[in-house]
């Protein structure tokens, strides 16, 4: 395989389904290593299977990304593996939010939706960010949401509140790594027609017509588009772009 991302070597957090599993597919079309990362081991495997028969390179790690010995047992596989870390894709998250109102919920839930969504990135970028700056180089992607940026409806409390600190965690790393040669970036999509929407759409069928009147495009997006913007902001397209939080939503936001 030769692509725009030859020779480089990327980490992939939740790429067990959704947009983490295309955008891992994606860059080792483009000719990166890919080491795929979730919680699920079987899910990877198929995975890496479906990159290594189109001719690309791939390793999994069973990661819970909340734990930060896994985390540094993933960084660790991927230097044993591979020597070096080019990229990292910070996309686990939980994206199911919980029912209850914010002044009913119970703290275990907020602890538990924290620890996966802000937690999990925060220890992943300080696992990566310590390679890349000993190798003067890197670029680090955090998928974050539009959600980052502004309210939602009253039980996405939780799921604002992480991606709030995802773009904060985003923002803070690009200034101050910058000066090692690190950039870091954030990814904000919504809308995509990933599993979580789909299953939505097969129960109401109106969903789709709903969420399609909200978008300026007049379609939901696709997490091939997620991947596209992504594969970007790795590519030497984008070497002067830190700091950045760029929104995938069909114009939704405006």
């Amino acid at each position: 395989m030769a692509g725009q991302l030859e020779g480089k070597v990327i980490v992939v957090t939740g790429a067990s389904s959704g947009i983490g599993r295309t955008t891992a597919i994606r860059l080792a079309g483009e000719g990166a290593s890919v080491v795929v990362a979730a919680r699920r081991a079987d899910e990877l495997r198929e995975v890496v299977d479906e990159i290594t028969e189109s001719g690309g390179n791939a390793v999994f790690s069973q990661t819970d990304v909340s734990q930060e010995s896994d985390v540094e047992a993933m960084i660790g596989l991927t230097m044993n593996t591979f020597g070096r870390l080019d990229g990292a894709f910070n996309n686990a998250g939980r994206k199911v939010c919980p029912s209850e109102l914010w002044h009913e919920e119970e703290v275990d839930v907020f602890d538990e939706f924290i620890d996966t969504n802000l937690r999990g990135v925060w220890l992943c970028m300080k696992h990566q960010l310590r390679v890349m700056r000993e190798q003067g180089s890197g670029s680090i992607v955090n998928n974050s949401s539009i959600g980052g940026f502004r309210s939602g409806p009253a039980r996405t409390h939780m799921y604002v509140t992480s991606k709030h600190g995802v773009i904060g965690l985003t923002r803070h790393a690009a200034k101050n790594y910058g000066g090692d040669g690190i950039r870091v970036n954030a990814v904000c999509p919504r809308l995509i027609n990933n599993g979580t929407l789909r299953e939505k759409i097969e129960l109401d069928p109106d969903v789709l017509t709903r969420q399609t009147n909200l978008v300026p495009l007049g379609r939901l997006g696709t997490e091939d588009e997620v991947a596209d913007a992504v594969i970007w902001l790795y590519s030497d397209s984008s070497t002067y772009i830190t700091g950045t939080s760029l929104v995938i939503d069909g114009g939704l936001t405006v």
